[in-house]
């Protein structure tokens, strides 16, 4: 594979550096392999392909584990928001009569706050995540740790429970939303305005 290749080029180029610095040798035939291995484009976050949505949502229900982490996974799907900015939301930035939630600036990786227009079926989601956890600050405090919220990596385990493991990330769903959106001729500035990239 590529990156082996770059890896042990490394290496070698490490162990031939020592070399010529102790007097051994004066010269580094890695230097010459330094553009001939291409590195690969990684996608760090995959989209989840359209044909395996349907299966995708079918079977988070059944096999997503506790409640709120299905209700958690759902929401991400619904509004694509950042991970930690659902992870660490509060009730009061929600008006679920008006279907408007509002992420404040403090908690937006651009600093500015963000609205997120909430469909039927994420107003649904949180009435029914409401009944379990409403009656504290935050959407999904920690299980196992008290006064905290759940953790970056549960979201990321219950996908992996469910089969994704390398293929697909609580992250990913922004990327699925951008592909799909894409696919639906939505304009590229309004998606990374619901996205909250950088693009002003």
């Amino acid at each position: 594979a590529p990156t082996v290749a770059i890896l042990i080029r490394q290496w070698c180029g490490q162990i031939f550096g020592y070399a010529s610095g102790e007097g051994l040798t004066d010269n580094d035939p890695t230097a010459l392999l330094k553009r001939s291995v291409k590195r690969p484009r990684v996608r760090h976050h995959p989209p989840l392909p359209w044909s395996e949505i349907p299966d995708f949502l079918n079977r988070l229900d059944q096999d997503g584990g506790y409640r709120t982490t299905v209700i958690a996974l759902r929401l991400m799907a619904l509004t694509y928001v950042r991970t930690v900015e659902l992870r660490k939301a509060h009730w009061r930035e929600f008006d679920l009569d008006n279907a408007i939630w509002t992420i404040p600036a403090a908690r937006m990786k651009m600093r500015d706050a963000h609205i997120v227009p909430l469909s039927k079926q994420a107003v649904a989601a949180l009435r029914e995540l409401h009944k379990l956890t409403g009656g504290g600050e935050v959407l999904f405090p920690s299980y196992r740790k008290p006064g905290q919220v759940m953790s970056a990596t549960t979201l990321n385990r219950a996908l992996e429970r469910m089969g994704y493991l390398g293929r697909f990330s609580s992250h990913g769903f922004r990327s699925t939303a951008t592909t799909l959106l894409g696919l639906l001729s939505f304009p590229e500035n309004r998606v990374d305005l619901q996205l909250a990239h950088s693009k002003r």
